[in-house]
């Protein structure tokens, strides 16, 4: 991940700034180029109406209601819906590659978390898992999800202060976000081998068997490979934990 910025998201997608008290956010950017954003959102005079129609895109957006919404009307693709009462911390996922507009005629207060397909895509690319192709959350009852209000919550000093925020800090919380999504509603399921850095198990099986040749010039050229891979980093941590303290010869 790299620095947080404001760069991205400068204006809220359903509303215009100046008809609301509080639009902050933030965003950072992972090393596939894929933008992550959150956002507080706050109007405390009733009235807002319809929200604006928004640029459909590849993102997937997670909004946490703060303070509870009462009922009312909703649209997706210019099909009616009627969007019962949420609760406080009550969890919404839209899919943006389709139109949403909703009436609201309250005062609101949610958190807003925008997950870009190529984001998750990214992270299964990585896992060598299927890609993931829906974020499933039901609209109602919609449920109550404590670990993603926390995370979010987490972000809330950086998003209102980003140019104090900890870029490091940020990083990590969005990296936990897009894997709290994944695996809650995107389904993603990862082996724990897939799961943890080191080497591949052929690689292990070279090093328990040829790192006690050195002196043999066969053994010597049969370990170069496996210098090379400790050169870079890929042995962190890992080697002693899983191979006992036998040195590795090169490194």
């Amino acid at each position: 991940m790299s620095t947080t910025t404001r760069a991205v998201y400068v204006e809220p997608f359903f509303a215009r700034r100046q008809r609301l008290d509080v639009y902050e956010h933030l965003r950072v950017r992972s090393l596939g180029g894929n933008d992550m954003a959150a956002c507080q959102v706050r109007r405390d005079q009733p009235g807002l109406g319809l929200t604006l129609p928004h640029a459909r895109s590849e993102t997937f957006l997670a909004s946490i209601f703060v303070g509870g919404w009462s009922d009312g009307d909703l649209w997706c693709d210019e099909r009616h819906l009627r969007r019962t009462s949420t609760p406080s911390g009550g969890l919404g996922i839209f899919d943006l590659r389709q139109s949403w507009v909703a009436d609201l005629a309250e005062p609101f207060a949610a958190l807003h978390v925008y997950m870009p397909m190529r984001a998750l895509n990214e992270l299964t690319d990585e896992l060598r898992v299927p890609a993931i192709e829906q974020l499933v959350c039901t609209l109602q009852p919609p449920p109550r999800d404590e670990v993603l209000l926390h995370l979010v919550s987490a972000l809330l000093p950086a998003i209102s202060k980003p140019w104090e925020a900890n870029a490091l800090f940020a990083d990590y919380v969005f990296v936990a976000i897009r894997m709290h999504l994944a695996r809650t509603y995107g389904g993603l399921k990862t082996p724990s081998e897939k799961a943890t850095r080191g080497l591949a198990p052929w690689r292990e099986g070279e090093q328990r068997n040829y790192s006690w040749t050195a002196s043999s010039p066969i053994g010597l050229w049969r370990i170069w490979p496996m210098h090379a891979v400790c050169q870079q980093g890929i042995l962190r941590g890992r080697s002693r934990q899983q191979l006992g303290n036998r040195p590795i010869v090169g490194c």
